[in-house]
């Protein structure tokens, strides 16, 4: 998720965002660029979602690459979004706008676990000529 997106999505979050029921109207589909002679299609959800006025605003799901003849998802599934209340249109799907404690944390984990190993490394091998002068 880009750092905009999670801006965007906290800013709704802020401004006190509404959450409501969206369902798939469609589903676009397009074939991903690839050298592979069986390249994989995209498909990517329109859900449409009403506002506490009434509108009926459209948004898109998450894209899904697959070799499949359709997707995971088909028309009439429902998600839950979250918008704007003073701009209905500014929208996102849950689950799909925000970052998980493991995708937030996980990069940092692994760069204190390898910087603990390299420095457990050199210690190791600073120790073994010492041993051998």
């Amino acid at each position: 998720m880009s750092v905009g997106n999670a801006d965007r999505v906290a800013a709704i979050k802020d401004n006190g965002g509404v959450t409501t029921t969206a369902t798939i109207v469609s589903i676009d589909s397009r074939r991903a660029s690839s050298s592979d002679p069986r390249p994989k299609i995209i498909y990517t959800p329109e859900y449409e979602y009403v506002d506490e006025a009434g509108t009926t605003h459209m948004i898109d799901g998450s894209e899904e690459k697959t070799r499949q003849s359709s997707p995971s998802f088909q028309i009439g599934d429902t998600a839950s979004v979250m918008y704007d209340p003073e701009d209905p249109s500014n929208a996102f799907l849950e689950g799909q706008g925000e970052s998980s404690p493991l995708t937030t944390y996980f990069p940092l984990v692994f760069c204190v676990v390898g910087l603990g190993l390299a420095i457990f490394d050199l210690m190791n091998s600073t120790k073994a000529r010492r041993e051998e002068e």
